[in-house]
């Protein structure tokens, strides 16, 4: 009786097994895209009153004006010149400016990372 019961379960467990096994989802034979990536980080520097956009090894220096120096402290204010930023920073004229010449405070903001720097008109 006992190895009938056995025998009983062995044919179930394999019947299921099987049923599994056939039922799997097939492997994806797709090659996905190639990742993305693109970063700006904003820092606003109160000593020299400009704008730091760093991408990458890139740093953007940006002019406020004198509404936006009163907006940069507000979190509404400084989400709204990012904005601005991102909008024109792809048909913006730039001056390609030196290492050397920039001031300390505008070096910290850009970072150690960066090796070109752009002066935004």
């Amino acid at each position: 009786m006992m190895t009938i019961l056995f025998s009983i379960l062995l044919v179930i467990a394999t019947a299921q097994l099987t049923e599994t096994a056939t039922t799997m989802m097939p492997m994806m034979t797709t090659h996905p895209e190639k990742t993305e990536y693109e970063s700006f980080q904003f820092q606003f520097d109160g000593t020299t009153g400009m704008l730091a956009v760093r991408s990458m090894h890139n740093c953007y220096i940006w002019q406020l004006t004198d509404k936006e120096h009163q907006q940069v402290h507000t979190d509404d204010g400084i989400r709204n010149i990012e904005l601005r930023v991102l909008k024109e920073i792809d048909n913006a004229y730039y001056t390609v400016v030196p290492k050397g010449i920039l001031h300390p405070a505008i070096l910290n903001a850009c970072t150690r990372y960066s090796s070109h720097f752009y002066l935004v008109h």
